[in-house]
């Protein structure tokens, strides 16, 4: 049987042994990173919006 991190794609455990993480892997925490930072940009936005509109 494989060892338990190969077996259960446990990728830390794959990098340590020098075979590189798929490139999906990555990518998809950079895409994550990315919806995380525009959120919070609309946030942002919707909160200029809102103090804008009670000065006024």
């Amino acid at each position: 049987m494989p060892p338990r991190s190969k077996l259960h794609g446990d990728l830390d455990g794959i990098q340590d042994q020098g075979i590189k993480k798929p490139t999906w892997w990555s990518s998809r925490r950079d895409r994550e990173k990315d919806l995380r930072r525009r959120r919070a940009l609309e946030i942002w936005e919707l909160g200029e919006e809102a103090s804008r509109m009670l000065k006024e």
